[in-house]
């Protein structure tokens, strides 16, 4: 493996050989392009239909981050075309103007959950029922229940097809209609219950022996990869499944251990597996290394070897839980919860936000947050992260070039109530996942993470004692309903700062001293 400074330079020149054209070299295919998002819209759980949270380029500058807007509003969200698509934990969607966070409509009353998926000028979004929303009003133009009562997990879209799984059976539906095109039930097994990840054609399920890609058009079959055939005792898990690279990442658990199957795209072939840590939130593929949450407790990001699984780097802060990741080419960003002291006395302060060296784990940037936040999407040098608690949204820009918004009763200053110094952690930091506390919780689909619902942006699982409170890997911070009307925006705080070694926003300064109130 190629050395800090080597890599530096090849991926400074566009000479990076991806493990995608290395496999392809060995198996006499083509190789395989990235799926990364376009870094204009972030569709889906993961930015892409590969469920991969990457963006080609992203932020120069982590530390030059500032708060363009915010509001008292939080979920899982996708953005395109300059609107913020939110969906709230009371089950209604929202669309902000991404440029200052001006509420443009809600629509209550539709049961939805985890990330919601936008094409062709739609909001897809699962729950009680898979429901497509006008991206434009809000209005509601097609709901079709699956008479699943668990709830449908995040959806995907790809060439006027919503993809979804629900009790077991993967469902290709007509996106205009919902109208079924067709199905795919396992004759002795039920699929897990993630977001399906879509790559060049095909669609990427998995039960507990088996892990399959089918025809995207038909639902025939592509290959199966068989656990038993291949002499394994082990199962694969129900961690949202990520593509990229031409690889598939999927979540494994051995006799003794628990991590990763790395997967051939083309074949199915097993290229390498990460074993001994839990990886309860979905990975993060990039050009060289994959990028996972590790220890039973979430306890820190690593970064793997894409072509052999062995263990890279692993940054010095650690703790009780880590948020979902979202990376770029340069950083690896995550919330944690740390266990260390803080740049403060108060106990909320000791929840950071970090931007990790992509290449060697080192810390580039660390702010002290009073609450666990978790990424949730990186679109046009805007970061935008939600509290894990579901009380809050904002949106982080270079410079805080936002406005105001149109509410600003409440007041936009922000206390900075840390030290000055810039990187002021001990590196002993602990992580939280964009769940709470020591508090247990299934993994929701991950930037989803939509593993657990209270995650953002990471996507789901259904194993609990493994994650704090993310994702929908299925990498999905839950958040609160926002609660207001198309014309008025009761939530919204304004412009935050980011001062000194501080990111003390004012929407989580007044809960932790409403809270300390009611105490």
């Amino acid at each position: 493996m190629s050395d800090h400074s080597r890599r530096t330079f090849l991926r400074r020149t566009g000479l990076t050989i991806t493990a995608g054209s290395a496999l392809a070299a060995a198996s006499g295919t083509t190789a395989v392009a990235s799926t990364a998002a376009d870094p204009g819209d972030w569709p889906s759980l993961g930015g892409r239909s590969g469920n991969n949270a990457r963006v080609a380029s992203g932020i120069d500058d982590p530390g030059s981050l500032e708060v363009a807007w915010s509001c008292d509003c939080g979920g899982h969200i996708a953005v395109v075309d300059e609107t913020v698509y939110l969906r709230a934990d009371d089950g209604s969607v929202h669309a902000y103007d991404a440029a200052d966070g001006s509420q443009l409509w809600q629509t209550d009353d539709l049961g939805a959950d985890r990330t919601p998926a936008v094409a062709d000028e739609t909001v897809y979004v699962g729950g009680e029922a898979l429901t497509a929303v006008d991206a434009k009003n809000g209005d509601v133009r097609w709901r079709l229940d699956l008479e699943y009562s668990d709830g449908i997990r995040s959806p995907n879209v790809a060439d006027g097809v919503v993809f979804v799984v629900g009790d077991g059976v993967l469902y290709a539906l007509e996106a205009s209609s919902g109208k079924e095109q067709w199905q795919f039930d396992p004759d002795d097994g039920e699929l897990h219950e993630s977001s399906v990840p879509i790559d060049d054609g095909a669609v990427f399920v998995a039960d507990e022996t088996r892990l399959y890609a089918r025809e995207a058009s038909d639902g025939s079959e592509r290959w199966t990869f068989d656990l038993e055939a291949n002499d394994d005792d082990g199962q694969f898990r129900a961690i949202t499944p990520v593509v990229d690279y031409g690889t598939l990442a999927a979540g494994y658990r051995g006799e003794s251990d628990a991590g990763l199957s790395y997967h051939d795209v083309e074949s199915g072939g097993r290229v390498a597996r990460v074993a001994g840590r839990a990886h309860n939130h979905p990975p993060v593929i990039g050009s060289e290394l994959v990028y996972t949450v590790d220890g039973t407790n979430n306890d820190t990001a690593t970064g793997h070897d894409l072509e052999t699984g062995e263990k890279e780097w692993e940054p010095e802060p650690s703790g009780e839980g880590t948020s979902p990741l979202i990376i770029d080419e340069e950083h690896v960003y995550a919330g944690l919860k740390s266990d260390s002291e803080s740049t403060d006395e108060d106990e909320e302060s000791w929840m950071r936000f970090y931007a990790f060296d992509a290449w060697d784990g080192s810390v580039d940037w660390e702010r002290d947050t009073r609450a666990v936040l978790s990424p949730l999407a990186l679109v046009d040098e805007t970061l935008y992260v939600g509290s894990v608690d579901g009380d809050a949204l904002a949106a982080l820009r270079p410079g805080g070039e936002g406005e105001d918004g149109d509410n600003d009763d409440e007041g936009s200053e922000i206390d900075d109530d840390t030290d000055d110094q810039e990187n002021g952690s001990d590196g002993s930091d602990d992580t939280d996942d964009g769940g709470s506390g020591d508090e247990s919780s299934d993994i929701s689909e991950g930037n989803e993470s939509d593993s657990t619902d209270n995650s953002s942006g990471a996507d789901e699982t259904n194993e609990t004692n493994e994650t704090i409170g993310s994702n929908d890997t299925e990498n999905e911070s839950e958040t609160g309903d926002g609660g207001s009307s198309a014309d008025e925006t009761p939530g919204f705080t304004g412009i935050g700062a980011l001062a000194g070694g501080g990111l003390a926003l004012e929407w989580l300064r007044r809960r932790v001293d409403e809270d300390e109130s009611e105490e």
